[in-house]
């Protein structure tokens, strides 16, 4: 879970069941896990440049969202089996102590605002896996066209798809109808809207690049 908004979810969770929360981070450098990672054998291995990605992307956590503030960072060096059993009364401490609120109106209005944050990354990371499902399955659909019209149109697709995101993530996109009752929507219905407007968009695309090939 490197983005922060894919570990939110779970403080929420916890908070609503009353449960107790804690980020236990294993801090480990770009080259030990790359070292790892070549020993493993087969379905295990990781490509290289994956864990490259989630090294750059990683959001590590910190204090500035007062739901991160439990959180421990383990540091993998030559003492860190020796210091399991200091990880035992640390996690056996957070375990009985369950998520509490505990902010004033003011702390709690900042903190909406960073919440908004939150789900607008949330939303916009997953309406990214929602498109690019919707790509892949409309070029398996295409396979029988000849390969360079395939992989032109794979380009066209991926381009569309970027360009998409950008427009939505800078509300250029108009996802609510007018009539629409705003205080009920959720993220899942504006991620489906957004998908639907953008297999349009695709349905076109396929459309015209036909055309100006058999013309």
């Amino acid at each position: 879970m490197y983005y922060r908004s894919m570990r939110y979810p779970y403080y929420q969770l916890a908070l609503k069941c009353g449960a107790a929360f804690l980020i236990v981070f294993l801090k480990v450098s770009l080259e030990t896990a790359l070292r790892n990672n070549s020993n493993r054998v087969g379905h295990l291995k990781v490509p290289h440049h994956i864990i490259q990605l989630m090294d750059n992307k990683l959001e590590i956590p910190g204090d500035r969202y007062h739901w991160e503030r439990d959180h421990c960072i383990a540091i993998q060096n030559d003492h860190f089996e020796a210091s399991l059993l200091d990880w035992k009364d640390i996690l056996t401490k957070f375990w009985k102590t369950p998520v509490q609120e505990g902010m004033d109106a003011m702390t709690l209005l900042l903190q909406k605002e960073k919440d908004k944050e939150i789900t607008s990354k949330n939303v916009i990371h997953n309406l990214d896996l929602a498109l690019r499902k919707m790509v892949s399955s409309q070029l398996s659909q295409l396979k029988g066209l000849p390969a360079q019209e395939l992989s032109s149109l794979a380009k066209q697709f991926s381009i569309q798809k970027a360009t998409f995101l950008k427009d939505f993530q800078h509300g250029k996109i108009s996802i609510i109808p007018p009539e629409s009752d705003t205080s009920v929507l959720d993220s899942s219905f504006i991620i489906n809207q957004a998908a639907r407007i953008f297999q349009q968009t695709l349905s076109e695309l396929l459309w015209f690049s036909r055309q100006s090939l058999h013309s």
